[in-house]
């Protein structure tokens, strides 16, 4: 936010008039109230001395067609996140999309071959899934935890975002469990080297895209 020539309590009421908006993400919020303020500096640099509360109001409606205009555009802008969001995993997944990792899954797939299929085998790999598949979700949320700051009532939406794609794994996990020791026993020991490995994969680029995010946000 550049330099805003508004007294302290004039952003105090500014910020307060936004909650009437129910904007739930802070990253759109701060986008729209940031757009706001520098139209209305702009204003007062030109000789508008009318009250914060008239400036206020004529912004709504010159910029943002009204209050509907401001909850069209913090839907568009959400919509925008998510894209951008995805764009970047897809990224950091592709990253790792690679022959050295691919070398390592082939391996574990031909190792368990040479394993005896016995329940003790089973357990192993099955603590290995569980493992791979819930902390994803455990090393986001640790490793965002009251790091993206946000306003009382409001969320980020690229914490919510992230958490939400490592939620895949462990409900995969879930529902693997869910089958029943006997099921369970019957899967082929290559079939759960390979759930291993793409959840390796998906590890690494959790791992990757929080350390991204931690770096570009200074934390």
């Amino acid at each position: 936010m550049g330099e805003i020539i508004l007294s302290a309590e004039e952003l105090a009421w500014a910020k307060s008039q936004m909650n009437i908006y129910g904007i739930k993400y802070q990253e759109i919020y701060d986008e729209v109230l940031d757009h706001i303020l520098s139209a209305i500096e702009e204003r007062r640099k030109n000789g508008d001395i009318q009250d914060i509360q008239s400036q206020f109001q004529q912004v709504v409606d010159d910029h943002f067609d009204g209050y509907w205009g401001i909850e069209t555009l913090a839907t568009e802008q959400e919509g925008l996140y998510r894209k951008s969001i995805y764009k970047k995993w897809q990224v950091n997944f592709k990253y790792y999309l690679n022959w050295p990792l691919l070398v390592v899954v082939i391996a574990l797939v031909l190792a368990s071959f040479q394993l005896p299929a016995g329940k003790n085998t089973h357990v192993v790999f099955l603590l290995a899934i569980l493992l791979l598949g819930w902390s994803p979700v455990i090393y986001t949320y640790m490793a965002l935890f009251n790091k993206l700051k946000v306003d009382k009532g409001r969320q980020s939406i690229l914490k919510a975002n992230l958490i939400s794609r490592t939620y895949g794994p462990a409900m995969m996990t879930n529902c693997l469990f869910c089958f029943g020791h006997n099921a369970i026993s019957d899967i082929p020991l290559y079939i759960l080297a390979l759930i291993a490995g793409i959840f390796m994969l998906l590890n690494l680029t959790c791992i990757r895209f929080c350390r991204e995010i931690m770096i570009k946000e200074n934390l």
